[in-house]
């Protein structure tokens, strides 16, 4: 907002700040999905080690032990 107030005093072009306005935007908005999506598997993790590995564990080695 303050970038917009300069440059409308300054003269500047509006078009050439919010270009740069948009792009930075977008590039703190890619760089926090990154983020996020590299605590993904983490997050997965335990839930998987919790849920879904003893029902596989039942399902493969049930047989076996009948």
């Amino acid at each position: 907002m303050r970038s917009l107030i300069q440059a409308d005093q300054l003269g500047i072009s509006l078009g050439r700040i919010l270009r740069v306005q948009a792009t930075d935007s977008r590039l703190k908005r890619q760089a926090a999905a990154e983020e996020m999506a590299a605590k993904a598997p983490i997050k997965m993790l335990f839930p998987t080690a919790i849920f879904i590995f003893p029902a596989m564990f039942v399902v493969i080695l049930g047989p076996a032990l009948l």
